[in-house]
């Protein structure tokens, strides 16, 4: 039988996974100042810890928890964007692997997580726009951000799916199996 909670186990990973994020969004820059490139890292983490805990909501527990995490840590540009940024990633995850049925092929995760990076980039014009910054600049500021969003959201969403295969073969699902049915 299937439990609809998490179990003590379950949300000790997904909290892993969530510090693993914020240690990745601090430690894994690199210098190419290109928008959205640091999500070859994050949204891979990210689709890794929603593939292994394959329950709906995993992915919002993960988004919350590193979300306040990175707040408290610092990381982003304040705590006005960021820990929206996080939320919103986790929600968009569950929800199109709901609608996806999980995660199925390498397409199906670039396209979560290209959806995912690109949401990340939604918050910051919602709040834009919140904030009365005329639509022109937030327009021509966005769209070259929101292409390279895609891109790398696309690549980490590939990269979290190669390595969940590999864990997959490595026998390592059956260990968690095991450890969720206790």
């Amino acid at each position: 039988m299937k439990r609809h909670y998490f179990s003590t186990f379950e949300i000790v990973l997904l909290s892993q996974f969530a510090l693993l994020i914020v240690i990745a969004k601090l430690i894994l820059k690199i210098p190419i100042h290109i928008p959205g490139h640091s999500a070859i890292f994050w949204v891979a983490l990210l689709m890794l810890a929603r593939s292994i805990i394959n329950k709906n909501g995993a992915g919002t527990y993960v988004g919350v928890f590193s979300g306040i995490l990175a707040v408290f840590l610092g990381v982003g540009k304040g705590a006005l964007l960021t820990f929206p940024k996080y939320l919103i990633m986790g929600i968009m995850i569950d929800i199109l692997l709901y609608f996806f049925g999980g995660i199925s092929s390498a397409l199906v995760a670039g396209v979560v997580g290209a959806a995912v990076n690109i949401s990340k980039l939604v918050v910051s014009w919602i709040v834009a726009q919140s904030l009365g910054i005329p639509v022109f600049f937030i327009g021509a500021g966005l769209s070259f951000a929101a292409l390279t969003h895609a891109i790398f959201g696309f690549m980490g969403g590939l990269v979290g799916y190669w390595v969940f295969l590999s864990l997959k073969k490595a026998k390592f699902m059956k260990y968690i199996e095991e450890r969720q049915a206790r």
